[in-house]
């Protein structure tokens, strides 16, 4: 987790206020994610800070194996939850294309992506360590890189 804490540029706390699928979820999984009552932990969000409000694209690939309703559950509506995430570069009106780049699926705001393998939604344990002193995460590495040689 300290790892992903590391490579996750932004990570804040939210409500869940929407959900919407851009695209076929059994193909390319991409999807639009509103939060409301957004506190950022760290990095920064450029315009959520004056409503509160964060509003995120995340796409992923899908290899039929997945089971829609069961990953819905993951971002289930009216649930507080800790993302970690990128900031979108653009200052203006996003658009976001298909995974195969030929049509735009959505075009406004987009404060953050979820890319692939090192955001999304985090554990609890993120915020513990986010909290945590400069001396307990030293002494958490130490731990963490004396198991791995064993």
């Amino acid at each position: 987790m300290l790892e992903l804490l590391d490579r996750t540029p932004i990570v804040f706390r939210g409500r869940v206020a929407s959900v919407r699928y851009l695209t076929n979820p059994h193909v390319t999984f991409s999807r639009l994610l509103a939060f409301d009552h957004v506190e950022v932990l760290k990095g920064r969000l450029m315009t959520s800070s004056p409503d509160q409000r964060a509003v995120v694209v995340q796409q992923r690939w899908c290899d039929r194996t997945c089971d829609v309703k069961s990953n819905a559950m993951e971002w289930r509506r009216g649930a507080t939850v800790l993302v970690g995430a990128h900031a979108n570069r653009s200052t203006g009106p996003t658009k976001v294309m298909d995974p195969d780049g030929k049509r735009v699926v959505y075009t406004g705001r987009v404060d953050a992506e979820l890319e692939m393998c090192d955001s999304g939604r985090l554990q609890p344990i993120a915020f513990e360590l986010l909290n945590a002193s400069n001396d307990e995460i030293n002494r958490l590495r130490r731990e963490y890189r004396h198991r791995q040689f064993k």
